[in-house]
């Protein structure tokens, strides 16, 4: 896929997931890598795109400086693979739009069993919740107000 072309008119559907500017150095943002790389992997592979609305818009202002060391290849590789009961290759591509790069996590076709999360990962504010659930299948769905979630 060409993201910059992509990128000019962004939309979700069962095979692209969009979300806003995650920290994948926190809970939260390791649980929405995490949880939407295995229902992608499980989905046959796919896109996950960082930075752009939920509406489709690239989130051009909010566009961290430091994208290289945040969304390193080998960081989220090994943060995929810790939770993952299976693990596979992810690749990191960026995008630009108005001068900006915009990251997304590509998994790979060739889904040979499903894939489930092997750990949970907590949040430990107060009350203590799971982000991730441990021997839980993600999966791409339009279940969710016929919506790809």
């Amino acid at each position: 896929m060409d993201l910059n072309e992509f990128l000019q008119n962004p939309r979700e559907s069962l095979n692209i997931e969009l979300k806003s500017w995650i920290d994948p150095n926190t809970p939260e943002g390791k649980s929405k890598i995490i949880k939407t790389a295995i229902a992608l992997r499980n989905f046959n592979g796919g896109y996950l795109g960082i930075g752009i609305s939920d509406k489709g818009i690239p989130l051009v202002d909010e566009t961290p400086n430091n994208l290289d060391e945040i969304f390193h290849q080998d960081s989220i590789q090994a943060l995929i693979t810790k939770y993952s009961s299976e693990p596979f290759e992810i690749t990191i591509e960026f995008g630009e739009f108005q001068g900006k790069n915009f990251p997304f996590i590509v998994v790979p076709s060739g889904v040979r069993t499903p894939v489930a999360a092997k750990a949970r990962l907590q949040d430990l504010s107060k009350p203590p919740r799971d982000l991730v659930k441990q021997d839980t299948v993600y999966v791409r769905t339009l279940a969710a107000n016929n919506t790809p979630s």
